[in-house]
C-alpha cells in the first residue's frame, strides 16, 4: 500500500505540473479535465484490484482472443482437410494403382502377359477396398476393347489360371479377402 501512495503522490505533483506549463489559457481546462481524469482513475485503482484481481480483465481479454484464434484456426483446419480429401484420396488409390500394377507386371513376365489396367478403391479408412486388375497380351495393340467377359476357350485356358495364381498372390501380399480382388484377362485385340 505504501508504493500505491508513493505512485499516487508523484501522479498528483506531475499532473499538477502539467497544468501550469501551457502558454495559453485556453489549453489549461483541457489540460486539468484529462489531469482530473487520471487522478480519479489512479484513485479508483484499489477498488478495481479489489473486485477484479490485479489485471483479470487484460488476463481474460489475451485468454478470449486466444481461443477466439484457436477456434478459427480449427474451422479453417477442417475446411482445407474437407476440400482436400478427395484430391488426396484419389492420389492415394493412382499411387496404390502404380505401385500394384509394377508387381503384377513382374509376377506377369514370365507367361508374356501385361496389365491393361489397375484401379484401387479405398474404404473410408484408407485401406484397400477392392483391387480391379485387367490382364492382357504384352504383344497386343496399344488400341484394345476391355472385355469383361472372356470366351469359353479363354477362360479355361492359360489366361484365366494365371488370373488365379495373381489373384492369390495379391490376398496374401496385401491381406485381403479374395472378393476384394478382381482380376480378369482381357486378351489381345
Amino acid at each position: 500500500m505504501n508504493a500505491y501512495m508513493r505512485g499516487f503522490v508523484i501522479l498528483f505533483v506531475l499532473l499538477v505540473l502539467l497544468s501550469y506549463l501551457p502558454p495559453g489559457k485556453q489549453y489549461r481546462k483541457y489540460i486539468r479535465f484529462y489531469a482530473q481524469l487520471l487522478m480519479v482513475l489512479a484513485a479508483l485503482r484499489p477498488l478495481f484490484v479489489l473486485f477484479g484481481g490485479k489485471d483479470t480483465f487484460y488476463e481474460k481479454m489475451a485468454y478470449a482472443q486466444c481461443m477466439e484464434k484457436l477456434s478459427e484456426f480449427s474451422r479453417d483446419t477442417q475446411k482445407i482437410a474437407y476440400l482436400n480429401q478427395d484430391r488426396y484420396r484419389t492420389e492415394y488409390e493412382n499411387v496404390i494403382a502404380e505401385n500394384i500394377r509394377e508387381k503384377v507386371d513382374d509376377m506377369l513376365q514370365e507367361y508374356g502377359l501385361g496389365t491393361q489396367s489397375v484401379t484401387v478403391e479405398l474404404g473410408e479408412d484408407h485401406t484397400m477396398q477392392e483391387i480391379c486388375i485387367y490382364i492382357t497380351d504384352e504383344n497386343a495393340d496399344e488400341i484394345s476393347v476391355r472385355r469383361i467377359s472372356v470366351s469359353d476357350a479363354a477362360e479355361s485356358g492359360e489366361g484365366q489360371e494365371v488370373c488365379g495364381k495373381v489373384k492369390e498372390e495379391l490376398a496374401a501380399y496385401y491381406g485381403m479377402e479374395d472378393s476384394g480382388i478382381r482380376v480378369s484377362y482381357v486378351g489381345g485385340t
